[in-house]
């Protein structure tokens, strides 16, 4: 009796068996990319909300401070700091200068100096 052997395949089907594995390989890297690509732009999200939340937090704490040294800063200095500052002086008593830096003090308009 003679014995059945598988035919050898054919270049063609080789080929054909190629082509389908190469495509099949790039569908699975595109969907490779895709995914990372989702996973990136969600990551680059949360870092962005993780951030607007830390300087909410930064900017909360900053008000917070400043109310607590306004609240103590008359009791430490017996009134005195307090009191420049609402006269528009500086800590040590100075004349404050304008946060535009281009207005002249009124200290200086009239030439009192």
């Amino acid at each position: 009796m003679a014995s059945k052997r598988k035919a050898a395949p054919s270049q063609r089907s080789l080929e054909a068996e190629m082509r389908r594995l190469g495509k099949q390989l790039d569908a699975l890297m595109a969907s490779a990319r895709s995914a990372e690509a989702g996973v990136r732009a969600k990551s680059l999200a949360q870092l962005r909300k993780l951030k607007i939340k830390q300087a909410a937090a930064q900017k909360t704490l900053a008000k917070l401070g400043r109310q607590s040294a306004a609240a103590s800063g008359p009791l430490k200095a017996g009134g005195a700091q307090g009191l420049a500052r609402h006269r528009g002086r500086g800590e040590d008593g100075d004349a404050a200068l304008p946060r535009d830096g281009l207005t002249v003090p009124r200290v200086f308009r009239h030439g009192s100096h």
